[in-house]
């Protein structure tokens, strides 16, 4: 289960599978967004994502409701990262290769109390 607290920071328990969604208020199309989400080392100081742990490829966010929303994965079961608070960001890369970031903040995963064993 996803939780996001007021300051937007997202936990997340370490065997789920999990995602989010991204929407504008008003609603517009989104669907040609290159969204990409990416979870860093809480220390990192690198401004590439050479020691990004998570990052989401952009052809796995799926669009709905007329590509309107964007529903993004962010803790897979192919690829598990250990407890322990990063830091994510939310951006979206346009073809001319500009960067807008939507959102920053703290990627806290915890362990889950039962794990899943096949």
């Amino acid at each position: 289960m996803v939780s996001i607290d007021e300051k937007g920071n997202i936990t997340v328990y370490s065997g789920d599978d999990d995602t989010i969604t991204l929407q504008y208020s008003p609603a517009r199309d989104i669907s040609s967004y290159s969204l990409r989400f990416t979870v860093k080392p809480y220390n990192s100081v690198t401004t590439d994502d050479s020691d990004a742990l998570l990052e989401t490829d952009p052809s796995d966010v799926v669009f709905t409701d007329s590509g309107t929303i964007a529903v993004i994965p962010i803790n897979v079961s192919s690829n598990r990262i250990p407890a322990g608070t990063y830091k994510f960001d939310i951006q979206n890369v346009n073809v001319d290769g500009k960067v807008h970031t939507y959102h920053s903040g703290k990627f806290i995963v915890t362990n889950d109390v039962t794990k899943r064993t096949s």
